[in-house]
């Protein structure tokens, strides 16, 4: 493990709360986030002091050489729910939120705008506006918004929509530069997630209450359309843990789902990792990836496939003493998930994690330096040899 700190041009630090980090398929990673600010040494040693701390929105990190600093296209302070996705170009799309102005440290939920763009390297090659629901009272939730999912020519991006007696999922389509939304009933659900199948078509994975039962909470639900979108599957009852921040594949090969399950029994109440794979039914069997996981609201159950049938999830587990977290890696192996290494690193500010080239792995968090009064970026390189799975 070769582990460093983030330092662009000029030997500046740059510090970026990790929300995205999409591999190119040219061995170049997008570092974004939320919160992104760059530090320069003071003369003599004396600490580190502000050099940006409203216009940059990430870094490109190259296979070899020097991080390239992303300017922020709209003040930083204003960005909220990036995501990101590779183009064949090269490039990446990229889906942010604007969210209203404001004072103090707290960023609002509400969403004045949403912006398409399209990063060549560094550069923003296009930048164009996302219509959004107009509805008097209307609030989009970006914080906990799908990936982005390409299917054909049409990229596709889901958000929970609050709206005054109605709570929906606004889907939204773009195609050649024109973008569209519909809005979907799924009346009370969160967490939407967004999957295709070729025997399905596009599917929606929402956390909500089964509506066909008296009473119910976070069941995973899967939604189709025939031709109207309609609730197709329960894929976990909350009747046996309720569902948080889950992950769906529907391609061929890949279908895994999973989740954050906040469970409770006799051993008492606590927040498990879990996924199943293969045949995705409420029949199937349910893989316990970690048994203590902490979660920073960012697809923990995120699954990484370094080779053709091999699966690997970074978790944050849950020390013993309930207050620190390591890092561990874990593969699925026979139907079950086995450990590959634990690291003793915890990220308080949350950690994504991304396979940049064949037998690499990047984790991307943030370290605090409290002799040297600075928060900055880390960066944890792995080189992964993938057993048969």
């Amino acid at each position: 493990m070769a582990r460093e700190r983030l330092r662009v041009e000029g030997g500046r630090a740059l510090f970026v709360r990790p929300v995205v980090l999409e591999p190119n398929g040219r061995g170049e990673m997008l570092l974004a986030g939320d919160i992104s600010f760059l530090l320069e040494q003071r003369p003599g040693g004396a600490g580190w002091a502000f050099v940006s701390e409203d216009s940059t929105f990430g870094a490109i990190i190259p296979a070899a050489g020097e991080p390239v600093v992303v300017p922020a296209p709209i003040p930083t302070r204003l960005i909220g729910g990036t995501r990101a996705l590779a183009r064949e170009d090269g490039g990446w799309d990229v889906v942010f939120a604007q969210v209203h102005g404001y004072t103090g440290r707290s960023r609002p939920f509400t969403v004045e705008r949403l912006w398409h763009g399209v990063l060549d390297g560094a550069r923003w090659r296009r930048l164009e506006p996302v219509p959004v629901p107009a509805g008097d009272g209307d609030t989009l939730d970006v914080t906990h918004a799908s990936a982005l999912l390409r299917v054909g020519d049409t990229l596709f991006w889901a958000a929970s929509l609050r709206r005054p007696g109605v709570d929906a999922t606004t889907l939204f389509a773009g195609r050649g530069g024109a973008w569209e939304h519909e809005i979907v009933p799924t009346l009370g659900a969160g967490y939407p997630r967004i999957a295709h199948a070729d025997s399905l078509g596009l599917v929606l994975a929402v956390v909500g209450p089964d509506r066909t039962l008296p009473s119910d909470g976070n069941s995973l639900i899967l939604w189709t359309r025939r031709p109207e979108w309609r609730p197709y599957r329960k894929l976990v009852p909350s009747s046996r843990e309720q569902v948080y921040d889950p992950w769906i594949s529907l391609s061929p090969g890949s279908e895994v789902a999973g989740w954050v399950a906040g469970v409770e029994d006799s051993a008492g109440a606590r927040t498990e990792a879990h996924a199943m794979w293969g045949r995705l039914d409420q029949g199937a069997p349910v893989a316990v990836l970690d048994p203590a996981v902490r979660t920073y609201g960012q697809f923990a159950v995120r699954p990484l496939e370094p080779a053709a049938g091999v699966r690997l999830w970074v978790l944050a587990h849950v020390l013993a003493d309930g207050r620190t977290s390591e890092l561990r890696i874990v593969q699925e192996s026979g139907g079950a998930a086995a450990p590959l290494a634990a690291i003793p690193v915890s990220f308080p500010a949350g950690f994504v994690a991304a396979l940049p080239a064949p037998g690499r792995l990047l984790v991307a968090g943030a370290e605090h330096d409290a002799e040297q009064r600075m928060v900055v970026s880390l960066l944890l390189r792995f080189q992964v040899d993938c057993p048969s799975p």
